[in-house]
């Protein structure tokens, strides 16, 4: 199951504060969101901005001088470009609240896929970010729904990706050769249910790399496309099945340890109980 608050600081759970209920986005409750920074309260006095009134466009879970932890919506790419993006909404939602709406990517999700992501507001953010990526220090965790039944509860997935970026899609190969890269996940089955045409399997996901593609191709190579993903073997095409629930990174300042858990809602998720039961704890 899912936490429905997680938090913690270098190893210990601590109650901190969060954004206020008047922003649509709380920790803990009966709210799918939580949000809880750990960072010291002097340090929070000293890097805060003025980004807890609400905003329709965009759910922020909490963002200071430093950084914004924000939901990505589906169909929303993460880095400037053509069409809706983030740093564009971003920075609309900062400048509404009279902040500087300057904003950097320093990870990115599929433009199908959504969740937490967090954005830096300063080179030196940015910076610290971008090495903590670097050095795989940065927890990242998923919930996918899978079209059938992994053999295994729990498994570390390894295979070698290459991605074709003609095509833009991502393939596991045998032997190593120029752009091929080394994949790792594990996975722990949550849930089955019985779908109209065949079994759905709800997995949570650790990813320990970041690929492009990863989840959708080495599942889908196992005979287990993510449901909705047309790209990678599924049916239905309404985007894969596929949200980034948990986001762990050291605060790019202050050094403390973040934390960040997120329930997605709507269809496919409220089928599976194991989240429904979350969403009343």
């Amino acid at each position: 199951m899912i936490p429905s608050r997680f938090c913690h600081s270098e190893g210990s759970e601590e109650s901190v504060p969060s954004l206020p209920p008047a922003g649509g986005v709380i920790a803990g409750g009966n709210d799918r969101r939580t949000g809880p920074s750990t960072a010291p309260r002097s340090a929070q006095d000293d890097n805060h901005g003025n980004c807890s009134r609400p905003d329709r466009a965009l759910q922020v879970l909490y963002c200071d001088k430093s950084i914004l932890v924000c939901e990505k919506p589906a169909g929303v790419l993460s880095e400037p470009g053509q069409g809706k993006n983030l740093p564009d909404l971003a920075a609309a939602w900062l400048k509404a609240r009279g902040e500087d709406g300057s904003v950097r990517t320093v990870h990115r999700l599929d433009k199908a896929v959504g969740g937490l992501m967090v954005l830096a507001r300063t080179q030196q953010a940015a910076a610290a970010l971008i090495g903590q990526i670097a050095a795989h220090s940065v927890g990242k965790e998923y919930l996918a729904v899978l079209r059938g039944v992994p053999e295994a509860e729990e498994a570390t997935l390894e295979d070698l990706l290459f991605h074709d970026s003609r095509s833009n899609k991502s393939f596991v190969v045998t032997r190593p050769r120029k752009g091929v890269r080394e994949a790792r996940l594990s996975y722990r089955v949550l849930g089955r249910i019985q779908g109209e045409s065949g079994p759905l399997s709800l997995v949570r996901v650790k990813l320990y790399t970041g690929r492009t593609h990863q989840i959708r191709t080495q599942f889908s190579h196992r005979g287990l496309p993510l449901l909705g993903d047309i790209r990678y073997g599924s049916r239905a095409p309404h985007g894969p099945a596929l949200f980034s629930c948990l986001l762990a990174f050291d605060h790019p300042i202050t050094g403390r340890r973040m934390n960040f858990e997120l329930l997605p809602q709507g269809e496919p998720w409220e089928r599976f109980d194991a989240l429904r039961r979350q969403e009343r704890t």
